[in-house]
């Protein structure tokens, strides 16, 4: 099973237009996210030193629960 893309001989017709994908735009773009990723990647290994706030914590104290039931004579 074959496919014709054009006429016979394998030139182009006269006249009919040439599309082309222009590529250039899509390698700009994958080049400049294989840049970012390689200079971030090393950071993630890394890490970066934040130096928190002192904060004094006591213990949460745990409240009992309290049930409510309400019947039919609203007892």
């Amino acid at each position: 099973m074959a496919f014709s893309a054009g006429p016979a001989d394998g030139g182009r017709r006269l006249g009919a237009p040439l599309a082309e994908i222009n590529i250039i735009p899509l390698v700009d773009v994958v080049l400049v996210l294989l840049l970012i990723f390689m200079l971030t990647a090393p950071m993630m290994y890394q890490g970066i030193d934040v130096n928190l706030p002192k904060t004094s914590s006591r213990p949460t104290a745990v409240e009992e629960r309290m049930v409510l039931t309400v019947t039919k004579d609203q007892r």
